[in-house]
């Protein structure tokens, strides 16, 4: 594993605007490119843009690989290396936004991040799968999220928590105090048909599926197109059903995942702080677990878990790792396990995922254009490519599983699990 002591993140401070063919040797600065912002040149590279547009539970992950594949190579050689770019509206873009873009342009190198198969993406999203090259370069897991006032990490903690300052307070569940004003009103635990009332607008308490009386449950969906909605309510409600997923906060679906958590759980980092009504609950993907989206980018130097939000298990799971840290994950006894089938050591949360007993997962997808893969006309995004595949366990890092570890594999999401061989 090519380690990282911190994420590099890209700033998207922009001092000058040029209109530059993505095909060309440019400076540092920005492009428009089919009406979005890049900046250019600021991992360091400055040959052909490769403009990446989508998911933004991807976009970190993306932002290091993207500049550790200009540093793999020479200096002296960088300023005509592939220069990897994501849309300067980075956290507003959806999973079926990355996929359309993949399809809809083969003139420069695109590339689309997506978090589920084309065909979950229908209506005006829809697009020919003949159109999309889809390579499956990791696992993405997606989690109910409640406010949890006060608490520094999800349930069961994080890795290294006791070493930061002050040290991490991790969520305690269920009707217990935070901060000496609010509680968590949601149960620790819903089934799969509490959550399909739950998500549907029936309950009119939280006691009624085990939370806390006296608390209305307010539910925040995602807006259509996300990848962590359409994986939720399809695990929810059956393959091709997000539309039974509403959303009864008055506010509207959020548009990303920042906006999610701050609808659900407030926003500690904006200027003042913002709060959220108690009894509000969301889903999210695990990656904003890890390195919580609502900081301003560019995102701190470390990982930085979620705040303010707590973790409500489906069917007794969540597939998160806690205190196991999936780069090193025999550090912390207890946290860990093995992987019957591949004999490597594993997070227990992983191995939820992996078993087939946290049915809440999806692909992470790279979508390059078909016709353009084809005709070997995006050899800079199909460098980027084998860049990735190249240290697939770096997904880790960020959140996400190898594909390598699963005992099962999807063929659309929310589908029947068909047997694989787990190789890591």
């Amino acid at each position: 594993m090519l380690r990282r002591l911190f994420p590099v993140l890209l700033t998207l401070t922009l001092t000058s605007v040029v209109a530059l063919s993505p095909q060309r040797a440019h400076a540092s600065g920005a492009t428009t490119f089919h009406g979005l912002t890049f900046s250019t040149g600021a991992n360091g590279c400055s040959g052909p843009l490769v403009p990446v547009v989508g998911d933004a539970a991807m976009q970190t992950y993306i932002l290091s690989e993207a500049r550790d594949y200009c540093n793999s190579y020479p200096s002296s050689q960088r300023a005509s290396a592939p220069d990897v770019e994501i849309a300067s509206s980075r956290y507003t873009d959806a999973a079926c936004t990355g996929m359309n873009w993949a399809a809809d342009y083969n003139d420069a190198n695109e590339v689309g991040l997506s978090t589920v198969f084309s065909s979950s993406c229908t209506g005006t999203w829809a697009r020919s799968a003949s159109r999309v090259s889809d390579t499956q370069i990791g696992v993405n897991v997606v989690d109910t999220i409640a406010l949890c006032s006060g608490a520094t990490a999800p349930n069961g903690g994080y890795p290294n928590g006791s070493s930061f300052t002050p040290p991490l307070q991790p969520c305690l569940g269920n009707g217990l105090a935070m901060d000496g004003s609010r509680t968590y009103p949601a149960p620790n635990d819903e089934s799969v048909q509490t959550a399909q009332l739950l998500w549907n607008g029936v309950y009119g308490d939280y006691a009624q599926m085990g939370g806390t009386a006296g608390f209305a449950p307010s539910v925040q969906q995602e807006s259509p197109g996300a990848g962590a909605r359409l994986t939720w309510c399809y695990t929810i409600f059956g393959p091709g059903n997000d539309l039974s997923c509403v959303n009864n906060t008055g506010v509207g679906p959020a548009p990303n995942e920042s906006q999610e958590l701050t609808d659900v759980c407030g926003n500690p980092y904006s200027s003042p702080a913002t709060g959220a009504v108690a009894g509000t609950i969301g889903y999210v993907s695990r990656a904003s677990l890890a390195y919580d989206p609502r900081q301003p980018p560019p995102v701190n130097s470390g990982p930085l878990p979620m705040l303010g939000c707590g973790i409500v298990t489906l069917g007794g799971g969540s597939g998160y790792n806690g205190t196991c840290d999936p780069t090193n994950p025999t550090a912390v006894a207890g946290t860990y396990g093995t992987n019957p089938e591949s004999g490597v050591a594993t997070c227990n949360g992983d191995l939820q995922v992996a078993e087939g007993n946290y049915a809440a997962w999806g692909y992470l997808h790279l979508d390059l254009n078909a016709p353009a893969t084809q005709a070997n006309t995006n050899a800079a995004a199909q460098g980027f490519l084998n860049f990735l595949q190249s240290d697939p366990d770096d997904v880790q890092e960020f959140g996400f599983l190898q594909t390598c570890q699963m005992f099962n594999t999807r063929s659309y999401d929310g589908g029947p699990y068909s047997a694989s061989q787990a190789t890591c």
